[in-house]
């Protein structure tokens, strides 16, 4: 039997690997609604913001942005604001902040760059 090591099978990790990843969890999501701006860090949260949000709205916060940019309603953007809070540390109430909005309210879904994204509407 041979003492020698076998070489791993795990892909290495480069500085550039890393600075992709990290510009990844820097990325954010911002959406204006009547006037008040609420963003999200990925990098920002935590396993208990997380758990919260997935626990009162049925979606990881992933779920939330995706479906967001797939096809915004007034429930995934309440959704996101309720994220914003609970990430915030702020006492947030989802069914208080899906009532406080409608598509007659006025909002944005702005990119990494503040840029707004189109919004279709019903």
């Amino acid at each position: 039997m041979s003492n020698a090591k076998r070489p791993t099978l795990e892909r290495k990790r480069t500085p550039r690997d890393e600075e992709k990843r990290e510009a990844a969890l820097n990325e954010h999501l911002t959406i204006e609604v009547d006037g008040t701006r609420y963003t999200l860090v990925p990098a920002d949260l935590t396993g208990l913001v997380e758990m919260k949000v997935r626990r009162d709205t049925g979606m990881s916060v992933a779920e939330v942005i995706s479906k967001i940019q797939e096809a915004p309603g007034m429930d995934l953007i309440g959704c996101f604001m309720y994220a914003c809070e609970v990430a915030s540390g702020r006492d947030a109430d989802l069914e208080k902040i899906l009532g406080s909005i409608s598509w007659g309210s006025d909002f944005d879904v702005v990119d990494g760059d503040g840029e707004p994204l189109p919004v279709p509407q019903p």
